[in-house]
């Protein structure tokens, strides 16, 4: 258990040692968000190994709301107790009768954060010294896995702009490569967009850095809001983004970037205004003058390129005609660039 820091792998080896050393057809491991107050379901199986995915709920009720509420583990071995244990359980999966089922929190510097639960479809199937020896591991199963959550909590700062909270420079080149490695290997349409904002250093000397800081992070969320969860998105440097678009055609991110084109450039004056309050005392007057618009360069996958760096380069150089064309517009590398309706 103390072996892995990827979450995945933790909870499926927590379910080995716990089914090692007694029954246990259900198993289950719930956390709790203390800011919501809710029971975050991590890894329920049923058999044979099924997962399901329920939704979060209110820790107010189900058995991990009890136990999260009272801190106390529970043992119920028959229909008749787990009747009259007064839980509201959240039930999952097949819903096949549990008969037995024996609870534990899980603990984090004196705090509960979760529940692991083991459960039986048969009568008296757990014993005392089972539910001693399930709270003994889930001592160990919370250290594990704050200790996994905290790693990838760094892995995410260190991928991550700080500012934008989008990839930053390195981790934005490392996935582009894994994409166009992975574009040739299957013979894939692989895109890239090139975003800049127009005027950008205009609005840091009329309004200082942190007006320039607010629309580097609303372009960025703007954008984000339009991709695909496989779509890539990061922060190239200063005020220029790069959009990776795996399986899009150059047709198909020309479109990509003129919906961003648009939405950018038709951000209402309500949202600017709102943004801007406790950024600069002239938040009224900029946010009715505001004006904010991107230019925005589109490259293909084409024989010119021999990597993804190369395919980016070509994006940066169509953004930089789009601003020397006027701002405000999208242009495709390289300028013969043909596309049909």
């Amino acid at each position: 258990m103390s072996s892995s820091l990827d979450l995945e792998e933790l909870y499926t080896a927590i379910h080995n040692v716990v089914e090692k050393v007694m029954p246990c057809e259900d198993f289950i491991i719930d956390g709790y968000d203390e800011t919501t107050n809710e029971v975050v379901p991590l890894y329920l199986v049923e058999p044979p190994r099924v997962r399901a995915h329920p939704p979060r709920y209110i820790a107010d009720h189900g058995l991990a709301g009890t136990i999260i509420q009272n801190g106390k583990s529970i043992l119920l071995n028959n229909p008749e107790t787990i009747t009259a244990s007064g839980i509201r359980f959240e039930l999952y999966g097949s819903r096949r009768v549990t008969h037995s089922l024996v609870a534990v929190p899980m603990r984090s510097r004196g705090k509960v954060v979760g529940m692991i639960s083991a459960q039986c479809y048969d009568k008296e199937a757990y014993t005392a010294e089972d539910a001693e020896l399930l709270e003994m591991l889930a001592s160990h199963a919370a250290i594990a896995l704050e200790n996994a959550r905290l790693f990838l909590q760094i892995k995410q700062l260190a991928d991550t702009d700080p500012l934008t909270e989008i990839l930053n420079r390195r981790k934005l080149f490392e996935l582009s490569e894994l994409e166009f490695a992975r574009a040739q290997r299957y013979h894939l349409p692989l895109s890239a967009v090139m975003i800049d904002i127009d005027q950008f250093h205009q609005f840091n000397n009329r309004h200082g850095h942190r007006v320039g800081d607010w629309i580097l992070k609303i372009v960025a969320e703007l954008c984000r809001r339009l991709l695909r969860n496989v779509d890539i998105i990061g922060r190239y440097g200063g005020d220029e983004f790069t959009l990776i678009l795996p399986n899009t055609d150059l047709q198909g991110a020309v479109q990509v970037a003129e919906r961003m084109r648009i939405t950018v450039e038709q951000v209402d004056k309500k949202t600017v205004h709102n943004s801007f309050r406790g950024v600069t005392t002239g938040s009224l007057i900029l946010a009715e003058t505001l004006s904010l618009t991107i230019s925005l360069g589109v490259a293909a996958l084409d024989s010119t390129c021999d990597s993804a760096e190369v395919l980016i380069d070509h994006a940066d150089q169509a953004m930089y005609m789009a601003k020397r064309a006027g701002r405000n517009r999208v242009e495709i590398w390289p300028a013969s660039a043909q596309m049909s309706d």
